[in-house]
């Protein structure tokens, strides 16, 4: 996957990095960490066989990011991926400061996904996606005036999605605002710009499967050796991290 993708990135929040107790750390660089709120740190860290992921209660569980990351957004990108373990709640990403106003991506029980921006008015665009059991990604684009939702890497619906985000000063992960529309299931890798993905770049981040963004965001350290002279034409073998 190529680097270019984080250009625009504002926020990105990878579980499958491995359990980091009650905060979700930002991988960002931008210092964005969420609090897990309602939730145990020693039992909602759940292990699967695509790495670690966070699980949600559909009771009260949310993770809290204190940042207006997409106050006054234009163009934007929300992705997640997302396990359902129950056909009777609705999984979400995003902020909500009324029931006019927001910006969020959820994966409703009634078989479809719905990318909102609200700032007045209702704007949204949906499209039909089975619930498997299986992890999924879902993405919402918005670039210009048109919305796109993408499943598992293929774009599935484009519509007007026009309104400007309005000032939020949070963003969670796992409901929708306080005291509503908590979600049941594991939520990982989620990922937002302030740009909308091309359906190349969405494709890509599909591709490399959930742990991909982490992966790309924290490079694994190389190391190898080659020789340099020394007095009396000794040479001396140097091992170097990726530093060097």
């Amino acid at each position: 996957m190529s680097r270019n993708i984080l250009q625009g990135l504002v926020g990105a929040w990878c579980p499958t990095l491995g359990p980091s107790g009650y905060t979700l750390l930002d991988r960002s660089g931008r210092g964005q960490h969420g609090t897990l709120t309602n939730m145990d740190a020693g039992s909602d860290w759940v292990g699967t066989p695509g790495g670690w992921a966070l699980d949600f209660d559909g009771v009260n569980d949310e993770v809290v990011i204190n940042s207006g990351i997409l106050s006054g957004a234009t163009d934007l990108t929300i992705s997640y991926w997302v396990r359902k373990t129950s056909a009777l709640v609705d999984s979400v990403v995003g902020s909500r400061t009324s029931a006019t106003a927001g910006a969020w991506l959820q994966y409703y029980s009634d078989g479809n996904v719905y990318f909102s921006i609200r700032n007045g008015g209702l704007d949204n665009v949906s499209a039909a996606a089975s619930l498997t059991g299986s992890y999924m990604q879902i993405v919402g684009s918005r670039t210009g005036s048109t919305g796109r939702i993408y499943v598992d890497g293929r774009e599935a619906v484009s519509g007007s999605l026009t309104p400007t985000v309005p000032s939020i000063s949070t963003f969670r992960i796992g409901s929708l605002s306080t005291g509503g529309f908590f979600t049941t299931g594991q939520h990982d890798s989620i990922g937002v710009w302030r740009r909308g993905l091309t359906a190349p770049e969405v494709r890509q981040l599909y591709q490399a499967g959930r742990g991909g963004l982490g992966r790309l965001l924290t490079p694994q350290r190389r190391s190898y050796a080659f020789r340099v002279p020394t007095a009396g034409n000794r040479r001396r073998r140097i091992i170097c991290g990726a530093e060097c």
